[in-house]
């Protein structure tokens, strides 16, 4: 700690050059806990489970090119020949699946008179659509054959039995969320009852705020459009998908719209997301890189400029662990200084990012993350001039002006 009092005289002789690398590394930290932290966020949204098995399922869109009163029979048929397929292990009605990018959504209320709680995704779906999409029942009961509603249009509107998820139920009874089974709650002023409570769903959306929250209701739509839901076999997939696509164009005027995997979906939903996250990377290093090289370039710079300095030290007895500890103090105190400030500016801008961009507050233990990486990225790049310094003859550097 002797040195600590001759670097403070130092840096007070000459103030811009350290004032300057100190607020280039409160830019940097500021920078890189605050995309540090918004990368981790991103991530931790691409991963959320989807609540279904993900890796069998794909969806289809096609027409029905029949008259009106067939529709139903015909739902029935295309239901019945996809599920004796041999790749095939389930298939059910659903009006969207996660990640599609479109579907139904429902003001959700415990009471028809209440205002809006939340959002839900709102999935119609046949009496079997738990057991095809591999969904985990936490509480409850899953749909009866007896329940099922098959309807011409409007489907979204009819009372029925409910399942929801257990995000959903959470934020309707915080306290308790199984409270929520049994009880009447309100699809933009419609009553259903709540009969079982999935573990989860993900919505329609990739990055709706509430993509927790989803319902599904044994209501199946019969019209012009057949979608429906089909689960692989293990490892099948690709057969499946083959399969399904042969069993239905071998109907007359019968095209298909849509037949995507839930995972191609998902991957989908998620490039700009993605491409956001190698870009915040892509600062993140960049940044890293101009602020080592700023301490680097500053630190050769005091060498050169103090080569008289350190030669009469080492005259005078001192090793070249203490030129080399003086100066990797001398930086460790400026990028303190640095860290100081970005603490600062850091918190200033996740109060913004708050208020204009709904983000979450950035954990502490962010802000000591971001200390030691700007302390390990300056004590590196202060590394090599400093053992330069340490190589300077006691005798050459005397002699010099």
């Amino acid at each position: 700690m002797k040195d600590l009092l001759p670097i403070l005289k130092t840096l007070r002789a000459s103030k811009l050059g350290p004032l300057l690398l100190a607020l280039q590394v409160a830019i940097t930290f500021t920078v890189l806990v605050n995309a540090i932290f918004m990368i981790v966020e991103k991530q931790q949204m691409i991963a959320r489970d989807s609540g279904i098995a993900q890796a069998q399922i794909f969806r289809v869109v096609a027409n029905q090119p029949f008259a009106e009163d067939e529709y139903e029979a015909r739902l029935n048929e295309a239901i019945a020949g996809i599920g004796a397929l041999s790749a095939v292990e389930a298939v059910s009605y659903l009006s969207s699946v996660p990640y599609a990018g479109w579907g139904a959504i429902d003001e959700v209320t415990k009471r028809p008179e209440d205002r809006k709680e939340t959002w839900a995704a709102t999935y119609m779906a046949d009496a079997k659509v738990l057991e095809t999409l591999g969904l985990t029942l936490v509480l409850g009961e899953t749909f009866s054959q007896a329940e099922e509603l098959t309807v011409a249009y409007e489907a979204q509107a009819q009372p029925s039995e409910l399942v929801i998820t257990q995000a959903l139920a959470e934020l309707l009874y915080p306290d308790d969320w199984q409270q929520a089974l049994g009880k009447t709650i309100y699809l933009t002023q419609v009553p259903h009852h709540v009969k079982g409570i999935v573990e989860r769903m993900h919505a329609p959306w990739g990055v709706w705020h509430a993509s927790e929250m989803s319902v599904l209701k044994p209501v199946r739509e019969a019209g012009k459009v057949l979608t429906l839901v089909v689960r692989a076999k293990p490892e099948q997939l690709a057969e499946a998908r083959t399969q399904v696509r042969d069993y239905l164009i071998a109907t007359p005027k019968r095209h298909i719209d849509y037949m995507e995997s839930v995972d191609e979906l998902k991957a989908r939903t998620y490039e700009r997301e993605n491409a956001a996250l190698n870009t915040l990377w892509m600062v993140v290093l960049a940044l890293s890189f101009v602020t080592a090289f700023g301490i680097f370039g500053q630190a050769r710079f005091a060498i050169l400029k103090r080569r008289k300095q350190i030669g009469v030290r080492r005259a005078l007895g001192a090793s070249r662990w203490h030129v080399l500890r003086y100066f990797l103090m001398e930086n460790a105190l400026i990028t303190c200084l640095g860290v100081f400030i970005g603490v600062v500016l850091a918190i200033l801008l996740n109060e913004y990012t708050i208020t204009r961009f709904e983000l979450n507050p950035i954990p502490s233990s962010y802000f000591a993350f971001g200390a030691l990486a700007c302390l390990i990225i300056g004590q590196l790049a202060v590394l090599f001039p400093a053992a330069q310094a340490c190589r300077v003859s006691p005798a050459i550097a005397t002699r010099s002006v």
